[in-house]
């Protein structure tokens, strides 16, 4: 966990703290996955990069998937590819679910 600045002056650095911010992990709720017993849960870190303005923006997300088993120990883990984390830049929140055992 970071450590940030409370209280900012401007604008400019508000949006340096929401970056640093979003640079960290963000673990999303667990859900269960009926067809196999374990759990799923996907985590979030953002990918920094500076706009065309010099400001620093997050317009995309590394992806991680983790399948936890019923003692919620993690049993497998890997990186989400293919453009999977620009879901995560947009102004509508997410909501994973799974259905048939896909997310």
């Amino acid at each position: 966990m970071g450590e940030y600045t409370e209280e900012v002056s401007s604008r400019e650095e508000f949006e340096i703290q929401k970056i640093k911010i979003g640079e960290e992990v963000t673990f999303l709720p667990l859900m269960k996955d009926s067809a196999s017993e374990n759990y799923v849960r996907l985590s979030i870190i953002g990918k920094p990069r500076i706009n065309d303005k010099g400001l620093p923006e997050i317009n995309d997300h590394q992806v991680f998937v983790s399948i936890l088993n019923g003692s919620f120990e993690v049993v497998r883990e890997a990186e989400l590819t293919d453009g999977v984390g620009k879901l995560f830049s947009t102004p509508i929140p997410q909501r994973p679910f799974i259905k048939d055992g896909k997310i």
